[in-house]
């Protein structure tokens, strides 16, 4: 059989192990965790291979799995491995619902269930040791033989076999098995590297078995003459529909190479490594979607360049966010300049990570220098002026909904999405609707006045039409990106509050609103006071709480502290990182957004803090990093 064609050999042994999988790990009595069942990440594909992780779970013959798209409306799915901890199951190929709801049932009753999000695509590869990391499950083929790439040693330990990159002349074929990306005929194109080497596969699809995907891929000369090592192999697919950014990402695998030294020399492989900025990572809301943990670069905020340095360096760091103000980069007349933004990115990039940005339109603090002087000039701007809370100074503030300040900043969202919007450094971009980043109304009572509305519930309908129709024109704008590019960026949300009482139903509406249109969303506002409020059966600043627990595995979650922490945790402050975190972290966080102050107390032996709380801070960051990504 030609090695370039549709299948090289699948071996039964080989799919009898991969079929069955790993089973350890555990979790509630009752309640099941889903997941891929080579990744982990808690997404699955309709035909993909799918793990139910749980305590006490039946396993006699009398055990069936339901995969349901309601409660009432259910298949059966076949089992093919299960143990008291993990039951493996074949999705089937309608679902397609989001969240599904996956049931084990003992005897035709619920035993367990769980919930899990599902799109046409969920690629993972399975690994030799089972964990989504390290050696991958397969084959190399070299011609003529189809041999193992790695063997058992001592106490199941996986020991790499070396793989040759060329035999008789010819390139030698990686065969890589998988699970949830037999839908690649639907996608523009899989990129994937060997060694850092760009390679077409061969093949990229289903095999004969049902669930178990198969990848081919040759091995580029390119590394026909480097010496024995542990090679990573990374794979991409573009143009994906029912990904927001059009990218699912499969984990990242690695194999032996020969090189010119004898199979005794292939290196052992290490612990499994931490979780990473770039890849798709378990136990998050949306685990393609950017996450980790990003420095705060807030404009006109010193720091000295080497403390900046450092910070940026720090292995816990994914990026950062970085403020693009409208006012210094628009002069009119779609003339816009990109310098000084190209090069705060351009500082991430060349250390190997990624940027958020958030855009202001009006300025977050008083008085307002955002927004271009030509805007504020456009005869049909409305504005109104009030005191900021707890001052007396007055200060003028566009009319967000206006038609004034909507014709001209619909423009400048287009030419910051068509500029950055297929930019791979860049993790996600939010437009702030009204100041800073946010989408609370300035001047409330001012804007109800103006308006002529008599009551607060009519102004939120006038608010919540104002918020539909600026995500539209982003939604708009970023499947314009992804039709042409195959590839965009994540766009994000924020959760505001405002008004007495305060209107937590625009809260619900922000948050449904961009989870409609695949956007992530999240709240600036995360505080100690949360924590208490949580327990307590309230709501959460901005209620980001709830909105959280209702749209987690759905959309990616941000939060950013309301000020800068305060290592002391006194009652009434924001609240310790080593309080916050973990809190945030329960309820699916993903993205994280930390002020310098708080990664000086870690990292900067200048801060006051430093001494007292430095080692605290740093475990907090670690172990967040270890969940969301790092380096």
């Amino acid at each position: 059989m030609a090695h370039c064609g549709r299948h090289l050999r699948l071996d039964p042994l080989l799919v009898t192990i991969l079929l069955s999988c790993a089973l350890h790990a555990s979790a509630a009595t009752a309640s099941v965790a889903v997941v891929n069942a080579a990744t982990y990440v808690s997404q699955i594909a309709p035909g993909s291979i799918a793990s139910a992780f749980g305590t006490s779970l039946p396993f006699d013959s009398a055990t069936s799995v339901n995969v349901c798209s309601t409660p009432s409306n259910c298949l059966p799915a076949a089992i093919s491995a299960a143990s008291a901890s993990q039951i493996n199951f074949l999705v089937p190929s309608f679902a397609t619902a989001n969240p599904l709801l996956v049931q084990v049932l003992h005897s035709g009753t619920v035993a367990a269930s769980g919930s899990v999000r599902s799109t046409n695509m969920s690629p993972g590869i399975f690994t030799a040791n089972n964990s989504g990391s390290g050696i991958f499950n397969g084959q190399a083929y070299d011609q003529n033989l189809y041999d193992p790439i790695f063997t058992l040693g001592p106490n199941g330990s996986i020991v790499p076999k070396p793989v040759s990159a060329v035999s008789g002349g010819s390139p030698n074929i990686l065969i890589l098995y998988g699970t949830g990306f037999r839908a690649t005929g639907a996608f523009k194109n899989v990129q994937v590297t060997v060694g850092g080497i760009a390679v077409t596969p061969n093949y990229a699809g289903g095999t004969v078995a049902a669930g178990l995907d198969q990848m081919n891929i040759t091995i580029p000369a390119g590394l026909a003459g480097v010496n024995a090592q542990l090679v990573n192999v990374t794979i991409a697919f573009t143009g994906a529909p029912a990904s927001t950014t059009g990218v699912f990402a499969a984990n990242t695998v690695q194999f032996c190479l020969a090189g010119s030294n004898p199979a005794s020399s292939c290196p052992l492989p290490g612990p499994a490594p931490a979780a990473t900025c770039n890849q798709p990572i378990p136990g998050v809301a949306a685990p393609y979607a950017p996450h980790g943990l990003f420095l705060l670069e807030f404009p006109g905020q010193s720091v000295t360049p080497s403390v900046l340095k450092t910070i940026m360096n720090e292995s816990t760091v994914c990026g950062g966010n970085i403020f693009v103000i409208w006012s210094e980069i628009d002069s009119g007349n779609g003339q816009y300049n990109w310098t000084t933004l190209d090069s705060d990115i351009a500082a991430w990039t060349a250390i190997g990570k990624s940027v958020n940005l958030i855009v202001w339109g009006i300025s977050d603090s008083s008085p307002n220098s955002a927004t271009p002087s030509y805007v504020l000039n456009d005869p049909t701007l409305q504005t109104v002026s009030c005191a900021d809370e707890g001052t007396s100074t007055v200060y003028t503030y566009p009319v967000p909904y206006s038609a004034g300040y909507q014709n001209n900043y619909k423009p400048f969202i287009s030419a910051v999405l068509n500029r950055y919007g297929s930019n791979p450094s860049v993790g996600y971009i939010r437009f702030g609707l009204s100041r800073g980043g946010e989408v609370f109304p300035t001047c409330l009572t001012q804007m109800m006045t103006l308006g002529g509305y008599s009551t607060i519930a009519q102004f939120d309908t006038e608010w919540e039409s104002y918020l539909t129709e600026m995500t539209a024109y982003q939604k708009t704008i970023q499947s314009s990106i992804l039709n042409s590019a195959g590839f965009v960026v994540q766009l994000m949300a924020a959760l505001n509050q405002y008004g007495t009482p305060v209107q937590y139903n625009v809260t619900s509406f922000e948050a449904q609103n961009a989870a409609t249109l695949g956007f992530g969303f999240g709240s600036q506002g995360l505080q100690l006071s949360d924590i208490g409020n949580y327990n307590a059966g309230q709501p959460c600043s901005s209620d980001w709480c709830s909105n959280f627990v209702l749209f987690a595995g759905q959309v990616p979650l941000e939060l950013q502290t309301i000020a800068a922490s305060d290592p002391t945790n006194a009652a009434a402050g924001t609240g310790s990182m080593t309080v916050l975190l973990p809190f945030a972290l329960s309820l699916r966080t993903q993205i994280f957004e930390v002020y310098l102050q708080d990664f000086q107390v870690a990292y900067d032996p200048s801060s006051v803090n430093y001494a007292m709380y430095s080692q605290a801070y740093q475990q907090a960051f670690q172990s967040t990093a270890a969940i969301v990504g790092g380096r």
